[in-house]
């Protein structure tokens, strides 16, 4: 697993190329070709919140995640 700094992900991913994506991963969960387990939720010290959302896309064989958000 690679963990990337904000300012990593801000030159590597471009609006247009995670719109692009997200329109194909949206497409295959809609038919079927992606799995994706419900949302996890961890409460963290002083009110912060960590999600989770894994998923796994058959068409790459790829599991995808554990994407981890951290909101403070």
């Amino acid at each position: 697993m690679r963990i990337i700094s904000r300012s990593e992900a801000a030159e590597i991913l471009t609006i247009k190329a995670v719109i692009r994506v997200m329109g194909d991963v949206l497409t295959d969960l809609a038919r079927g070709e992606a799995v994706q387990s419900l949302r996890q939720v961890l409460p963290l010290l002083e009110g912060n919140l960590m999600g989770l959302m894994p998923g796994y896309l058959r068409r790459e064989a790829a599991l995808c995640g554990p994407a981890g958000v951290r909101c403070p």
